[in-house]
C-alpha cells in the first residue's frame, strides 16, 4: 500500500508518484558501497566543492556500471531495448 500525500492529483492517487521513485533509487544507490557517491548525481544535484566544479573530471562508465546494477536490481531481466507504443 502507498502512503498517504497530501496535494496530489487525484490521478496519482493509485500510481507510484515520480519523486516516490527518485527517492527510493537514491536510497537504493546511496546504500550500495560502490555506487553511495552517484546518489547526488542521480538526484540531479550541482557540484558543492571547487574541486568538483572546476578540476574533477567525471567518470561516466561509471555511471553507466550503476545504471546497469540498479536495471537489475529492480527488473527480472534486463531492459535491451524500448518498446515504442503509439
Amino acid at each position: 500500500m502507498l502512503p498517504k500525500v497530501k496535494n496530489l492529483p487525484k490521478f496519482v492517487d493509485s500510481a507510484i508518484a515520480f519523486y516516490m521513485i527518485r527517492r527510493t533509487v537514491s536510497s537504493v544507490i546511496y546504500n550500495e558501497e560502490r555506487f553511495s557517491n552517484l546518489s547526488p548525481i542521480w538526484l540531479g544535484h550541482a557540484p558543492t566543492s571547487t574541486a568538483e566544479k572546476h578540476y574533477i573530471k567525471k567518470n561516466i562508465s561509471i555511471l553507466d556500471n550503476c545504471l546497469d546494477w540498479l536495471e537489475g536490481k529492480l527488473f527480472e531481466e534486463p531492459i535491451n531495448e524500448i518498446d515504442e507504443v503509439y
